[in-house]
């Protein structure tokens, strides 16, 4: 099953334009992807908040913008 990636805002809307798919690789845990993405795309995005990888709608890795840093 392909490994889905959605960044939302902090009202937990899709950011449409950052998300993708890829194929499932060595990886169990994805939060240190996670929170190398959230804070490059808050880098020009502020409003995203969560990112989160998933298989099959099972989150394999979260990261959610806490106090200036992912968490």
């Amino acid at each position: 099953m392909p490994v889905v990636l959605e960044v939302r805002d902090s009202f937990n809307q899709l950011l449409p334009n950052y998300g993708f798919t890829l194929d499932p690789g060595e990886l169990d845990d994805y939060t240190d992807l996670a929170r190398i993405i959230l804070q490059t795309v808050r880098d020009g995005d502020w409003r995203a908040h969560k990112v989160q990888f998933s298989i099959g709608g099972r989150p394999v890795g979260t990261a959610t913008y806490q106090s200036g840093e992912a968490a």
